[in-house]
């Protein structure tokens, strides 16, 4: 991951943070910091859904919530953040909706935002400048409702949110 990409993941991260944001995180290979019954470093192999609880970010690390019925991977994530052993921000990917993703009520909300300052726009109808009435009330809008404000999903730094993953879709 290149440093813009970074600063811009870890920008979303911290406004969305408020909002329940959920996402994966995926973990494969050796695991250094734990032995299993034998003495031997336990092998992981797994993905998981988690709720960012928090963000450290001069270390970049990530305190996550598993959401999982496995009660052992959930305790896993637990005692290895415990542990002291985070997640960082390379390792999670973020649950976010694609704009083309809004329901009808959310367009009529979205559209209670804005208006038109020109009226002549492209071939759909688009104004070609908009003015946003309260900035910051829209801001917590696109937040509460995960829609990927930064562009996360086409530079592949978030996901397409699942199906049901947040309770209002």
């Amino acid at each position: 991951m290149n440093e813009k990409d970074k600063k811009d993941l870890k920008t979303a991260l911290c406004i969305y943070l408020p909002y329940n944001l959920k996402g994966k995180v995926t973990a494969t290979g050796v695991d250094t910091h734990h032995v299993d019954m034998e003495g031997f470093y336990s092998e992981v192999d797994f993905d998981v859904d988690v709720e960012l609880d928090s963000i450290n970010v001069d270390t970049e690390e990530l305190f996550v919530r598993a959401i999982t019925d496995n009660e052992d991977l959930y305790e896993y994530i637990y005692e290895t953040q415990s542990d002291g052993i985070l997640w960082t921000i390379e390792e999670f990917m973020p649950y976010l909706r694609s704009w083309d993703s809004i329901t009808e009520k959310e367009a009529e909300e979205y559209e209670s935002f804005i208006y038109p300052l020109f009226e002549e726009g492209n071939s759909q109808g688009i104004p070609a400048v908009v003015k946003v009435d309260n900035m910051d009330k829209f801001i917590e809008w696109i937040c509460i409702h995960k829609l990927d404000y930064f562009g996360l999903i086409k530079r592949k730094l978030a996901l397409e949110a699942k199906e049901n993953i947040y309770e209002f879709i």
